[in-house]
């Protein structure tokens, strides 16, 4: 039988120990801080061995200079052609800085850095990031439990899964930052661009995640691909499907589902019977982010995108905004003309800007 290698790398105090000891406990030979030179002379030993079918490696910064070669190792292994993936262990700045205070532990840079943790955290994601671009598998641990950390690591290498790419997106409040774990992160308010601007990281214009839809489904349409629409209200999804093909001629749409449901179990046999290359969840948030998050090893399609009510303008039953108010960056003014309700939530933009301009300050 082949032997499964799984190498686990990633930032110092990310959690590596942590996700291994959750492979340990399922089954996994697991081993910390091996050098990658001497990778495949261990790969060679295991696969004389019948009793060893799966293993997990950590290597990371640990190694010095000798961690610089494991892209060359992990290239050795694959074409040797053993089955190897690469688990990549994240977390911010803010909080390996935090947890390393906390523990009171020093960083493996601490000392080349002269005793400077910034300086170590920061020259330490220089030297892993292209190991992070070419990972199979990804896990951001900076809004993490250790419970939700494990729950992750179970589902990536407890159940087997699928082939295909997977957005993974997080409900998320703005003091955290942007969601790591997500591929793709629209800016799609005029607050958050001119919150970019105060922070002097400027983001060009808002993207309406109305708008990135509609021109993805022309896409869709043009390379015969395939989308799932599920959310809003019964007949919704219906009838802004009908409104998607006359704009797109030749787009397929695989299926729909309403928001209405309490079971999930039968909507996501009812995603992957309709093999979808893209799925559009429109739940709101955060319940669309906790969707996309628990399911995204369970679903078969290739993207997941969650996109509120969108579906309500697609189907017409929601206006947009004018034109021009849209890009005199005033839509929000727009929608709270026909929503009164959203005023409370308006409340909270001044709370939120003043809590950008205090960063700025900080620095």
């Amino acid at each position: 039988m082949k032997t499964e290698f799984v190498i686990v790398t990633g930032i110092s105090g990310a959690g590596k120990s942590c996700a291994v000891n959750v492979m340990e406990d399922i089954g996994y030979f697991c081993i910390d801080n091996m050098p990658p030179q001497l990778i495949p002379k261990f790969a060679e030993i295991c696969e004389e061995n019948d009793d060893i079918s799966k293993v997990a490696i950590v290597t990371d910064i640990r190694g010095g200079t000798m961690f610089l070669n494991l892209n060359a190792t992990i290239e050795e292994l694959k074409n040797r052609g053993l089955d190897v993936k690469l688990l990549f262990v994240d977390a911010n700045h803010h909080v390996v800085k935090q947890r390393y205070k906390e523990t009171r532990r020093k960083h493996p840079l601490f000392d080349a850095t002269n005793g400077d943790i910034d300086k170590a955290i920061d020259a330490e994601r220089e030297i892993i990031e292209p190991l992070r671009e070419i990972a199979d598998y990804y896990i951001d641990t900076s809004l993490m439990s250790t419970s939700t950390l494990k729950e992750n690591v179970l589902n990536i290498f407890l159940d087997t899964p699928s082939d295909s790419m997977t957005i993974s997106c997080i409900s998320f409040g703005f003091k955290y930052g942007v969601p790591n774990e997500a591929d793709l992160v629209l800016p799609d308010g005029a607050g958050v661009v001119l919150a970019s601007k105060i922070l002097k990281t400027p983001l060009q214009q808002k993207v309406a995640g109305v708008d990135f839809a509609d021109g993805l489904l022309g896409m869709l349409a043009q390379n015969g691909k395939s989308v799932y629409l599920l959310g809003s209200k019964p007949g919704i999804a219906e009838l802004a499907a009908e409104k998607m093909r006359e704009k797109h001629p030749g787009l397929t749409i695989c299926g729909m589902h309403d928001g209405y449901f309490k079971d999930e179990a039968p909507v996501i046999a009812a995603i992957n019977e309709a093999k979808p290359d893209v799925l559009f969840v429109c739940l709101g948030a955060p319940k669309q982010e906790l969707f996309m998050k628990r399911h995204q090893n369970d679903l078969s399609c290739r993207l997941m995108i969650g996109l509120g009510g969108s579906l309500d303008s697609f189907a017409g039953t929601v206006k947009r905004a004018p034109k021009w108010m849209i890009k005199a960056n005033l839509e929000w003014l727009y929608r709270l003309y026909k929503e009164p309700k959203r005023f409370g939530r308006m409340l909270r933009l001044p709370k939120y800007l003043w809590a950008v301009v205090c960063r700025r300050i900080r620095g």
